[in-house]
């Protein structure tokens, strides 16, 4: 997507630039007849100019997206089974039992101390991990993710995490107290 779009941007600046190119070109020309010129000159000087303006302007809400018409790609992967054959009974209790189950995953401050103790140089996770630099999305790509590999899928980091299954060995599954982000 990011060729096609500086490939757009490319298209979008050849036009107001040969525009401003072919207007300097001709001023030069006329430049040398000025005597003959004089007065179409100064307007023809005067209308390329307004012309390049208006088709930089042009070019660039082009550019912005506002004089063209965009749609998201939207890929539906048609392998998987849509669950329309399901009665919306069927549908809805399946429904409330995965929010049920999402909402009861969690771990606790110690496990995410562990996990934190575990990343960086002193760690085996992650060992570049750097608190006032690492994203996020660093953190979750190069340490969760390969943390909770399961054979050749995976699963929830609380439920890999050593803490999380003793919790739920010795409890029933409880909704957390707090969200932390």
């Amino acid at each position: 997507w990011a060729c096609q779009y500086l490939t757009f941007l490319r298209r979008a600046m050849v036009v107001p630039l040969l525009v401003d190119g072919l207007g300097r070109i001709i001023n030069a020309t006329l430049f040398n007849f000025d005597q003959i010129f004089g007065l179409y000159s100064m307007l023809l000087d005067a209308l390329m100019r307004t012309l390049s303006a208006v088709m930089e302007v042009i070019s660039l809400l082009f550019m912005v997206g506002i004089l063209s018409e965009q749609r998201a790609e939207i890929k539906v992967d048609r392998a998987r089974p849509l669950c329309r054959n399901i009665s919306p009974q069927t549908r809805c209790a399946v429904w409330l039992d995965k929010v049920r189950e999402l909402s009861e995953r969690s771990m606790s401050v110690d496990a995410m101390l562990e996990l934190y103790k575990r990343l960086g140089p002193g760690g085996d996770v992650m060992p570049h991990f750097d608190p006032r630099r690492s994203t996020t999305h660093d953190v979750v790509r190069q340490a969760l993710i390969p943390l909770s590999c399961v054979g050749d899928g995976g699963t929830a980091y609380c439920e890999v995490a050593a803490e999380a299954r003793e919790t739920r060995s010795s409890r029933q599954r409880m909704v957390p107290e707090r969200m932390v982000t």
